[in-house]
């Protein structure tokens, strides 16, 4: 029997970023289904009735930003979260991590296999290859 794919909600307004990311993601042929919400408010609604399993989020969002924004989605959905970011901030990135994150990324600086560790590793190992 097949594992079950793992579910992302990818929280990010840039359709480019959102896109870059989901075939990243793809090159692992089903492992991974990733349903995107580009704005926050989208998401908790997304949140009510999906059974996510990890959720990768950009800080800057329409309608919130920086780290208030992780706070809001890690009091909603008590899951790993992988912030996505444009520009490496390490003050900020420190302030994500003490704030729950389990990964801070510069988008389009992350290659597909690191990607895949990365979720993999947040997830505490628990899904195979």
């Amino acid at each position: 029997m097949k594992d079950k794919a793992i579910r992302i909600l990818l929280i990010e307004d840039s359709s480019g970023d959102a896109l870059l990311l989901t075939e990243m993601l793809a090159e692992f042929a089903g492992r991974y289904d990733v349903t995107r919400a580009s704005r926050l408010s989208a998401a908790f609604e997304l949140m009510e009735g999906e059974g996510f399993d990890l959720v990768m989020m950009d800080l800057n969002l329409p309608d919130s930003s920086g780290i208030q924004s992780l706070s809001l989605v890690r009091e909603k959905l008590p899951l790993p979260v992988i912030v996505l970011t444009g520009l490496f901030d390490s003050e900020l990135a420190a302030r994500a991590i003490a704030e729950g994150a389990g990964y801070f990324l510069v988008k389009g600086h992350v290659e597909a296999d690191e990607l895949d560790r990365i979720i993999r590793q947040c997830l505490g190992g628990n899904h195979s290859p």
